[in-house]
């Protein structure tokens, strides 16, 4: 059936054809300019269709041959890519192994067949870096940073190895770069506060924690919360230190609205107050900050701000109130103690601080304190065995506090640990060797009584 279709549209076309030359055999003239050329109508039709024939036929083979040397191309790209990625493995796993000579020359071969691969040139760059030259792994980081400006690995990398080599400054710039093109990324924003916090440029950390704040997941943000917290405590220090105490006031009030857990702030905003003269309002801040919490560093600033106004009176008048409303509190006991002592209130010393032995308390200060009202009352064998005590007990002689966080221990309270850099907050030193728990507490409620004529005398 279909050979006779195509007979039948062969003797269609042959029938056409004879009528078209039967229909055209008069000639027609062609001029162009000073030139002309006169044929058939046939012949000129037939001339185009070769004309139009040859042009396919040339436009045909250029494509294909066109094609060719592309395919070609694309085979030697593919083999190249292969060899480039092969070097690349087998450097980067010579370079995890530390294998430093074989892993440049692998990754070197890489480089020489396709100079301007990411991959290998920030391999180069590690490798430079594992061989301790910096410069020149900067100079590659750089090198894949201006061959693509928007992208941000490189300069990811180059600020870690500048902060890991102390180059605070220049591990700045490098995340400041990151975050003019992608002002959202958590890793740049992160690292760029913490260098800012170990710079003490509280105000830009804080900047950039407000912005962390927007972009954390839920279960991360109270985390970046507290640490909004402790970075706007800084710049409420920062004023204090810089005598804005009145600035320093406003903050740390609107802290304590945001945080009322956040006991450093307390004790700075007593600090503040104190610094404006206004002493009676920032112990008794001070005075609700003990009751809350129950931290020494509340009584010893109380001591400090009294002691410093020359004014034991009030102070002693201060523990008695406390005591009244506290008889069974160890620490407040320890401290009144170690006050009456420096009072020359010996008696009222002496009861109290047997008082927190008697509890159980082993702590060499407290055995110092003991045997120094021993000795003042004359008492040389107890005041020697109260000293072989404190001797025995592995403890300082003084009241410090250690860090809640990491458990360094300092001379004086601190709102942020010199050693971890955390606002964990602080505690008595040896506060658990004293009770086992946080606070001090357990004796049997002891009423308070007069101070004794001498003592009043030195009291006052």
């Amino acid at each position: 059936m279909s050979i006779l279709l195509v007979i039948a549209i062969l003797l269609v076309a042959v029938l056409l054809g004879v009528q078209f030359v039967s229909s055209n055999l008069e000639e027609v003239t062609l001029h162009f300019q000073h030139w002309s050329f006169t044929t058939s109508v046939v012949k000129l039709a037939i001339i185009c269709v070769l004309v139009g024939v040859v042009i396919g036929l040339l436009v045909h083979l250029f494509y294909s041959l066109s094609g060719r040397v592309q395919e070609g191309r694309r085979r030697r790209r593919e083999k190249r890519d292969r060899d480039v990625t092969g070097f690349y493995r087998d450097g980067r796993t010579r370079l995890l192994s530390h294998d430093l000579k074989r892993a440049r020359t692998q990754l070197q071969k890489a480089q020489e067949r396709d100079p301007a691969r990411t991959d290998v040139l920030l391999a180069l760059a590690e490798l430079e870096l594992a061989e301790g030259q910096l410069p020149k792994a900067v100079e590659l980081w750089q090198q894949v940073h201006d061959a693509n400006p928007e992208e941000i690995e490189s300069q990811l990398r180059m600020a870690q190895a500048y902060q890991d080599g102390g180059h605070a400054k220049e591990a700045i710039l490098a995340l400041q770069e990151v975050l003019k093109i992608d002002k959202d990324n958590l890793r740049a924003l992160r690292t760029l506060r913490d260098l800012f916090v170990a710079a003490e440029r509280w105000t830009d950390a804080f900047e950039l924690q407000k912005r962390l704040l927007k972009l954390v997941a839920a279960e991360a943000a109270d985390k970046e919360k507290r640490m909004q917290v402790c970075l706007r405590y800084e710049i409420a220090l920062e004023a204090l230190r810089n005598d804005q105490p009145d600035r320093a006031v406003s903050e740390l009030k609107e802290l304590i609205k945001q945080d009322e857990e956040f006991m450093p702030a307390v004790v700075s905003l007593g600090d503040a107050l104190k610094a404006q003269g206004r002493l009676a309002e920032a112990v008794k801040r001070w005075q609700q900050g003990y009751q809350q919490v129950e931290q020494g560093v509340f009584l010893a600033r109380i001591e400090e701000a009294y002691l410093a106004a020359e004014d034991p009176t009030s102070l002693v008048s201060v523990y008695r109130n406390l005591l009244k409303d506290r008889p069974q509190d160890l620490m407040l006991r320890l401290y009144f103690g170690r006050l009456c002592l420096r009072l020359e209130m010996v008696d009222e010393a002496m009861e109290h601080l047997q008082t927190v032995e008697q509890a159980g308390v082993d702590f060499a200060m407290l055995h110092i304190l003991l045997a120094e009202a021993y000795r003042r009352r004359q008492q040389i064998p107890e005041a020697v065995t109260e000293y072989q005590k404190a001797l025995g007990v592995d403890n300082d002689a003084i009241i410090g506090y250690q860090c809640d966080h990491c458990g360094a221990e300092f001379d004086q309270w601190l709102g942020r640990c010199n050693a971890c850099g955390d606002w964990a907050g602080f505690r008595l030193s040896g506060q658990e060797t004293l009770s086992g728990q946080e606070t001090l507490s357990g004796p049997a409620v002891v009423e308070g009584r007069e101070i004794h004529h001498g003592e009043r005398g030195a009291a006052e």
